[in-house]
């Protein structure tokens, strides 16, 4: 490019910062930096997906929406790389061409936000100020012109600032105030007076963002004076209610950019921290509010969500309905009532029949969206229920929205991370060896794990879709079996691993070549396979018939067998024998550590013994991450007679979402080569 042709320093590089003085925690406070980016990533691409999918969001509004998504999804994309670079591996170093080409798409793209935000100022006045015209002018033609002028426009902008550094040179070395590069920080490091780049800079942003706030600004004050020459209130509100959405995305777009725009060139003497803080404010905030403000208040963006991944199956009688034909019999068999205490979870439906006076309890799971129905016959104690229904926290079901949101961000980093191991691994020449073998595959596992129980955890949380199909249950739950056997057996492999190269290194590599590497994990793979192969077919030969209610969001062995009212006993027998198996791993985990800690108090050294212990720590947690709530939940639904349901399911939880997210962070922060090779891959040192 031409930006970087004639910039020349004695130094290279610039430092970027965060939170100075913090240095210590940078790994703690990356977790919630990690959530925030994987909000908007997550949250913009979902907005992006339905308006794609939608017919009915083909409208100018949706259109604006979705560029407004495209724009936040560049700007989190620009910066993520150094900021958790910086965070997690302390890569504070950036070259001068990194640092001027993640500078130039992060204003340009904050400002094609500064665009869009006008263009949908323009549609809301449209809509409220000429609601009669709003077709004919805003027409799919039109919309795409407006599209073509933004864009047109931060062309010009980006060859304004390519122009503005094509003989700037720098002082190297310099200590920038954010993990990203911001022009106010960097110009001011220049050789020349930057007082001309300075002025260039704010000159262009008064230009462009100025101006677009202005252009905002106006097209409110003529909202408002349409609104407010309506004589009814209730029109008033519903005009204004349509704007709430646009008006929070422009607060949370311009005040966190004028405010580190003023720290910057005007206000010299602002501490650090301040500026640290304000810098992540203004990068991070809209990107992750927007598509929530636009998801909670727009109702066709979140009808159109819970459509899509709604599932598709017959549904049960309306509420109504069942209200206006009261209790009724079906050839003296069914007795259907609606929910009388008025409860949206669970309502009980009482009823007796004429000769024998039995009593009957029906379920209704549903919520405001839809009741779903369980029915039962009177003359058989052992009918076979059509479904079963998942469950998230009980007695939290209206917050299960907000659950969901860190939920997601566990998932979508434990797939990003170990999805990046497996790449380094797979690409990187120098990690073809035992250990890292043995972590592609624990990867492998925990990318299973996760992706076996996403699905259902994803519709109980944010869909409230709680029907589940017994086929669909039972294969679910061989899955999040076989993996998590395939896990156990994986950690047992690399405790062996660790033993011999501590025990006897000089035979490591003679013993555990590539051929009997790739024979053990083809083993143990098939070993996890045939244990639990045996689970759906056994739970298929069980009969359920009044419960169907499960105590998590996704199907587990044991949870599932409790339902049944048949003689379940081989089953539980089998499942405490995979169990016992599971067990008998970690006893031989514990052995070969016992070994190795007889070797490690052999050694003479005490450098050598801290040496030699710390290779484990990484398996150690591992282990320890893995076990302790996968036993614990065991003992639960086995043993535990009057435990807690949210105990339970917060165990179960942690089993499922701890171990995948966990495991790549331990060994990417604790294990030199892979962090190394990480941070090639993403340019940073």
């Amino acid at each position: 490019m031409v930006i970087f042709n004639n910039t020349t320093s004695c130094s290279s590089n610039f430092l970027l910062t965060v939170f100075p003085g913090l240095e210590l925690a940078h790994v703690w406070i990356s977790i919630p930096v990690c959530c925030l980016y994987t909000i908007a990533l997550l949250g913009n691409s979902m907005i992006l997906f339905v308006i794609m999918v939608e017919q009915s969001l083909h409208k100018p509004m949706y259109y604006f929406l979705s560029m407004l998504s495209a724009a936040d999804l560049c700007l989190t994309i620009s910066t993520l790389p150094t900021v958790l670079g910086v965070l997690w591996f302390h890569a504070r170093e950036i070259s001068f061409k990194a640092c001027l080409i993640q500078m130039t798409f992060v204003h340009a793209f904050s400002f094609l936000e500064s665009s869009v935000l006008v263009a949908m100022a323009f549609d809301r006045f449209m809509a409220i100020c000429n609601p009669l015209k709003y077709a004919t002018v805003l027409t799919d033609m039109m919309t795409m012109v407006i599209g073509l002028v933004i864009c047109l426009r931060q062309v010009i902008f980006f060859f304004s600032i390519s122009l503005s550094f094509k003989s700037v040179s720098f002082h190297g070395g310099q200590e920038l105030s954010h993990p990203f590069c911001y022009h106010p920080d960097v110009i001011k490091y220049s050789y020349y007076n930057p007082w001309v780049s300075s002025f260039v800079g704010m000159f262009l942003q008064l230009y462009l963002s100025g101006t677009d706030l202005l252009f905002i600004l106006f097209s409110y004050a003529l909202i408002l004076r349409t609104v407010l020459s309506t004589v009814a209130p209730k029109k008033q509100q519903k005009a204004l209610s349509t704007c709430v959405c646009h008006l929070c995305a422009v607060t949370v777009f311009y005040v966190p950019m004028i405010s580190l725009s003023i720290t910057h060139r005007l206000l010299n003497s602002t501490s650090s921290v301040v500026c640290s803080i304000l810098g992540n404010v203004y990068l991070l905030l809209p990107p992750v509010l927007n598509p929530i403000i636009y998801s909670l208040k727009t109702k066709t963006i979140r009808r159109a969500m819970l459509q899509l991944l709604q599932p598709k199956g017959p549904r049960g009688p309306s509420v109504k309905r069942l209200r206006e034909n009261g209790a009724t019999a079906h050839d003296g068999n069914h007795v259907h009532e609606a929910n009388r205490d008025g409860d949206p979870d669970v309502g009980m439906l009482q009823s007796w029949d004429s000769n024998q006076k039995k009593k009957l309890d029906l379920r209704v799971i549903g919520n405001r969206h839809e009741q779903k129905f369980i029915m039962y016959t009177l003359n058989s104690s052992n009918t076979e229920i059509p479904t079963f229904f998942l469950i998230g926290i009980p007695g939290l079901e209206h917050v299960h929205v907000w659950i969901s949101i860190p939920i997601c961000l566990m998932y979508l980093v434990s797939i990003f991370s170990n999805c990046v191991i497996l790449f380094v691994v797979r690409t990187e020449p120098s990690l073809h060896a035992p250990m890292y073998y043995f972590l592609s595959m624990l990867a492998i596992s925990d990318l299973g794990l996760s992706l076996s129980s996403l699905p259902t955890m994803l519709r109980t949380f944010v869909f409230n879709a709680t029907r589940i199909s017994p086929s669909a249950c039972f294969a679910q739950q061989f899955f999040i079996h076989g993996f998590t056997d395939m896990e156990s057996s994986v950690l047992l492999v690399m405790s062996f691993d660790r033993f011999l190269a501590i025990y006897n290194p000089l035979r490591y590599s003679s013993i555990l070549t590539n051929a009997r590497v790739a024979k053990l994990c083809l083993v143990f793979f098939i070993k996890s396979i045939l244990l639990v192969l045996p689970f759906p077919f056994t739970l298929r030969s069980l009969t359920y018939c009044k419960k169907s209610l499960l105590s998590h969001s996704y199907c587990l062995h044991q949870d599932v067998m409790n339902l049944a009212c048949s003689d379940n006993t081989a089953d539980f027998f089998y499942g405490f024998f995979i169990a016992l198996c599971m067990m008998s791993d970690s006893v031989f985990i514990a052995l070969s550590y016992v070994f190795i800690l007889k070797t490690v108090m052999g050694i003479g050294s005490h450098k050598e013994r801290l040496k030699a212990l710390n290779t484990c720590v990484s398996h150690i947690c591992a282990v320890l991450i893995f076990y302790v709530p996968i036993t614990t939940l065991a003992f639960m639904h086995r043993f535990g007679k009057h435990k807690s349901p949210s105990a339970t399911i917060l165990t179960a939880d942690i089993f499922l979402l701890v171990p995948p997210l966990m495991n790549p962070i331990v060994y990417c922060v604790k294990t030199r080569q892979i962090r190394e090779k990480i941070l090639g891959k993403f340019g940073l040192k």
